[in-house]
């Protein structure tokens, strides 16, 4: 029975799918069986991704102004700043692009400063502002011209007797009654100033100083300076080749500038050189000259100096010119360039390495038979060496062996290291007096003696050693048991003086 309602099943799901597939245009597709598909793993959790941080904000500089006027006057104004998202270790930098404007920066406000304008025109200028990262911030700044002066009285400007260090200059006002203010200046400084009221505030301001200094006030001094009609001045004092640039305005005794300025400009000329004569004369003696210069004007600086003959060919070299007046003007001239190039200024060479008045035996040593050339020039204030004074000697021969000395000397008394020594001449002329080894003596004939003497022995041991008629001394630092001789012979100036050369007889020191 069981096994009869499992068919009807069957046979009943047979009919019904028979049915669907009737019902349908196109039968359907059969699907091959899919093979089985593993399991696939549970994927592990993924963790939370931690939050990104905040990134910072940028600073930026917000200012109160960004463009400022100010009068020509001068005047102070300030502007008031916030930094939005301030960094740690920043700071308001202000960078002011004229000479004119002073900025400062504190905690909360910026003060510019702007100087009077002399100028009678408007100037300006920028002040960039920087905060770290920030974006730069720039102010624009404007100040006034100056209000002009009224041109007023003008003024002729005539100069004459123009020199190397001074000229005259004669002024002529456009108006007699009227008092004015006049001044020098060298031009390269007279360029430098940017209007006629900033030449005004320098002269009112030089004036100040020097009414300081002369314990005046500056209404009295100025009273001084100011004048009224035709003016001559000199003008002294000044630089050879220089261009001036003398100049006039109205000023009342008050310092109050009523005109502009009237000016002329001149140059002065090339300092002249100073052609001075010069007396000079000498004598010798022994291979010494004693030299005596006399300038024609004791007042005036001057140089000399003594050459050989070898020396001036040597500079006639060095310098490509011919002559001792020629060498010795490019030797000054060389001197100066030398010591100006070291830091020292014309105005101390002029006075300190320069002679003035005259030179009495100045003692110079020589050798013989040579030429000397003695020369002088005066120098101008330039240190420029005008005409050369040359005086030409030549020294005489080697003095020959002219004394007529007879020197004796003799040696006693011995000790272990020493023993008396005693010498006598016929005349005053100097000898010289040694203590030698016996066995040195014996050595040599008396030429190559005293050529051994001289050259052993410095000239400071040989000085010692000269004496002037007769004499007793003693003789130490000699060595025991040993056979010594004196030895004597004329000498002067380094050389031997007479024919004859005296030996004592040999004595020995005595054993210790």
């Amino acid at each position: 029975m069981k096994f009869v309602k499992m068919l009807f099943l069957a046979l009943a799901l047979v009919v019904a799918n028979y049915a669907c597939t009737e019902k349908n245009e196109e039968p359907q597709q059969e699907i091959p069986d899919t093979p089985d598909t593993p399991d696939t793993p549970d994927e592990p959790d993924t963790p939370d991704t931690p939050d990104e941080p905040d990134t910072p904000s940028v600073p930026v500089i917000s200012l109160s102004k960004t463009t400022l006027e100010f009068k020509a006057d001068g005047e102070t104004q300030y502007i008031s700043y916030e930094v939005e998202n301030p960094a740690e270790g920043e700071s308001l930098v202000a960078e002011e692009s004229a000479d004119w404007l002073a900025v400062s920066v504190n905690s909360d406000a910026v003060r510019l400063t702007a100087e009077k304008n002399t100028a009678t025109e408007q100037r300006s200028a920028e002040v960039r502002f920087t905060y770290g990262e920030a974006e730069a911030v720039v102010v624009s700044v404007r100040q006034e011209a100056a209000e002009p002066v009224p041109a007023g009285m003008t003024f002729e400007l005539n100069f004459s007797d123009i020199a190397h260090s001074n000229f005259t200059l004669q002024i002529i006002p456009s108006d007699a009654n009227k008092t004015f203010y006049f001044a020098t200046m060298e031009k390269s400084l007279y360029d430098t100033f940017e209007s006629e009221e900033a030449i005004y505030e320098y002269e009112m301001q030089r004036m100040r100083e020097l009414a300081e200094d002369s314990h005046l006030t500056f209404k009295e001094l100025l009273e001084s300076q100011i004048y009224k009609g035709e003016k001559w001045q000199a003008v002294n004092n000044l630089k050879p080749l220089t261009e001036y640039v003398s100049f006039a305005f109205g000023l009342t005794a008050n310092a109050e500038r009523t005109s502009g300025i009237s000016a002329n400009s001149v140059t002065t000329t090339v300092e002249p050189l100073v052609d001075m004569d010069f007396d000079i004369s000498l004598t010798e003696d022994d291979l010494t000259i004693y030299i005596t210069i006399k300038p024609a004007n004791k007042k005036q600086p001057y140089r000399w100096n003594l050459y050989t003959a070898a020396d001036i060919a040597r500079l006639e070299q060095t310098y490509g010119c011919e002559g001792v007046e020629a060498v010795y003007q490019r030797e000054v001239e060389a001197e100066v360039e030398a010591l100006v190039g070291s830091g020292t200024s014309l105005e101390e060479y002029y006075s300190t390495f320069t002679n003035k008045g005259s030179i009495y035996n100045m003692e110079w040593g020589c050798d013989a038979e040579t030429t000397y050339y003695i020369v002088a020039t005066a120098l101008n204030e330039s240190c420029k060496p005008g005409k050369v004074t040359v005086f030409e000697h030549t020294t005489a021969a080697e003095a020959p062996l002219y004394s007529d000395n007879e020197i004796e000397v003799e040696l006693s008394n011995p000790s272990a290291t020493g023993m008396q020594v005693t010498g006598s001449a016929t005349n005053m002329d100097p000898y010289l007096v040694m203590v030698l080894p016996t066995e040195i003596c014996e050595a040599y004939e008396d030429e190559a003696l005293v050529e051994y003497i001289l050259t052993t022995y410095s000239a400071e041991v040989l000085e010692d050693n000269t004496y002037e008629g007769s004499f007793a001394g003693y003789e130490s630092g000699l060595t025991p048991a040993t056979e010594y001789t004196c030895v004597g012979f004329g000498f002067k100036n380094g050389v031997r003086t007479t024919e004859y050369v005296a030996r004592s007889a040999s004595l020995s020191t005595l054993a210790e």
